[in-house]
């Protein structure tokens, strides 16, 4: 599942597993509700006359990755992890990371808490090379056949073919027949949930459709199916991602509580579990379930990208480098994770290697405004205010309502001393988000350089 803070954006499916999920011209159904991926954005505090300052706690109160606080007398530098989206992005549009198969949450930090100094296990696979993917299990543990040879065990794999090969209608009717044929087992209901909000293209998003009469549908579905058989894990599953969608955060997490327990499948419930303690504040219990969905399914890029996530945004930045690391070692072409690689490193103060992984991902997909704007944060840090320019340029017109590049680019023309040009790009952020406290504390800075840059040098 996955939570995504602006319900204005469509996102596009991204995969793992087997085969990458959504990947292929006919990504199936479920593949397209679970493998799409949460994006996270975080922010930097900077000076344009000096070193940046590190990053610092993010803001909560807000369904979204927000910036820290400008520091008092900073230009704030804000580094927007890429977006993910297909369409150009907006000041509100964070960078998502996904689990397998299962809808992804986009989570929304608060301030964050200490860092915890629990070990995590280890994730990253030797340098020289890492294991090949496991076989493919017997049976899928998502599928709701059972292949028991009962009556309408055959058409409940219909089903779940049917969602596999993208066709939500097909899936429901072959559902239906199952249900029909075993009105008390609760599979083919389960099923019809999933079918319900694959045909309607409900964003399994944090918050995404709270009201909308396909959620609102499904969870009726997946109650009647609890009715039947409340130890039906799967049900509990599928009932947490409905609550996420529908913003129901302690409902969500009842409910993959209850599907852990029940033995739902293990990884699936385990990454479900962890985006949903930390959605729900939660955040120190997070990254073990995180971590224990990447250690059972460790060539799965999305579980690495999940875990990096909440361990960057708890701060814990290296702790969060070998995750993205290996994600992007299992995804080497994938633009989001390269791009969620080179935040970690800025966040880790090295500029230097963010720098060409910013290029990379740049190549990879030149349409993300966020990836400009990063680039132009990480070109400023090194000093290449001509590059930082350019950069910013490219994000603002990519994407004219993208806050953060403005503010980049205000930020790298204030280093020029081209002050009316500066102003003009932090008014324009200011205009954006007027909620944002990083445009003002931008300016009032600017005008005290502005009166330092008129007063006359003493001999």
């Amino acid at each position: 599942m996955w939570l995504r803070p602006d319900p204005m954006r469509k996102a596009r499916p991204l995969g793992g597993g087997r085969a990458p999920a959504g990947s292929g011209p006919r990504a199936s159904a479920r593949e397209r509700l679970a493998s799409r991926e949460p994006c996270l954005r975080q922010g930097f505090d900077g000076r344009f006359r000096g070193r940046p300052l590190p990053p610092s706690s993010l803001g909560g109160g807000s369904p979204r990755f927000e910036p820290p606080s400008p520091a008092r007398g900073a230009l704030a530098l804000l580094l927007a992890l890429a977006a993910c989206a297909s369409s150009g992005e907006g000041s509100r549009n964070p960078e998502r990371v996904a689990t397998r198969r299962q809808p992804p949450l986009t989570v929304s930090p608060g301030p964050a808490p200490a860092a915890s100094s629990a070990p995590l296990p280890r994730l990253l696979p030797a340098a020289s090379s890492f294991p090949a993917p496991p076989p493919a299990p017997a049976r899928d543990p998502l599928a709701l056949a059972r292949g028991d040879g009962q009556p309408h065990d055959a058409a409940l794999a219909r089903g779940d073919r049917a969602l596999d090969e993208g066709d939500a209608a097909a899936a429901e009717k072959a559902y239906r027949e199952a249900s029909k044929a075993a009105p008390r087992d609760p599979a083919p209901l389960v099923g019809l949930a999933r079918a319900a909000l694959a045909r309607a293209d409900v964003a399994p998003d944090w918050n995404s459709a709270p009201r909308h009469p396909a959620a609102a549908e499904a969870e009726r579905l997946l109650k009647r199916a609890l009715e039947l058989d409340a130890s039906f894990g799967r049900a509990h599953l599928e009932l947490g991602r409905v609550h996420l969608i529908r913003g129901r955060g302690p409902e969500a997490l009842a409910s993959m509580r209850e599907a852990k327990r029940l033995g739902a499948p293990e990884a699936e419930t385990a990454g479900a579990l962890g985006l949903a303690l930390f959605v729900t504040g939660q955040r120190a219990e997070a990254p073990a379930e995180l971590a224990r969905a990447a250690s059972l399914e460790p060539n799965v890029a999305s579980r690495h990208r999940n875990l990096g996530t909440v361990l960057l945004a708890l701060g814990r930045s290296r702790d969060a480098l070998p995750a993205f690391e290996t994600a992007v070692r299992l995804e080497p072409d994938d633009a989001r994770g390269v791009s969620n690689l080179a935040a970690t490193h800025l966040a880790l103060g090295n500029a230097d290697a963010a720098v060409p992984l910013l290029e990379r991902a740049i190549t990879l997909d030149p349409r993300k405004a966020a990836f400009h704007a990063n680039l132009s944060f990480a070109r400023l840090q090194k000093g290449d205010v001509e590059g930082a320019i350019a950069a910013a340029k490219k994000g603002v017109e990519l994407d004219a309502s993208f806050a953060s590049a403005w503010l980049n680019l205000g930020t790298a023309l204030a280093r020029k001393k081209q002050f009316a040009e500066a102003r003009k790009a932090f008014e324009r952020a200011r205009a954006l988000d007027p909620s944002d406290p990083r445009p003002k504390a931008n300016l009032d800075e600017l005008r005290q350089a502005e009166q330092e840059a008129k007063r006359p040098r003493q001999p």
